[in-house]
């Protein structure tokens, strides 16, 4: 095989295995717009697209949103997941009856604290 061959198919590897995602990125700003017993699911779909997942929980309808992404810095490095997750809980009028957010995103962490301080 042709080195130049070689190569370029080395780095195709390469970029696949160093980024590699699951389900659509959504916007965490949005998250702290969610007010209880007032966002409809309507609200939710505008601001976070179709969901990843829908459930029931408890009899309650749920939707769930999951962006996950491995990303390899090198390849001596092992490569690290990335994710973060929506759940939404509507009450039986279509209303959020509860939420939960969850990251490993170090840069939303910061969200979090602020949320978490309200």
């Amino acid at each position: 095989m042709p080195r130049k061959l070689l190569l370029t198919l080395l780095s195709v590897i390469f970029f696949v295995a160093c980024s590699m995602q699951v389900g659509k990125n959504f916007n965490v700003s949005s998250v702290q717009n969610i007010e209880f017993n007032q966002t409809t699911k309507e609200d939710i779909r505008k601001s976070f697209g179709e969901p990843t997942k829908r459930g029931i929980d408890n009899g309650y309808e749920t939707w769930t949103y999951l962006y996950e992404k491995l990303h390899r810095v090198s390849l001596r490095n092992l490569p690290k997941l990335y994710s973060k997750e929506l759940y939404v809980v509507f009450r039986m009028d279509g209303t959020v009856l509860s939420y939960s957010y969850n990251t490993n995103l170090p840069e939303e962490y910061e969200l979090v604290e602020k949320q978490s301080k309200q």
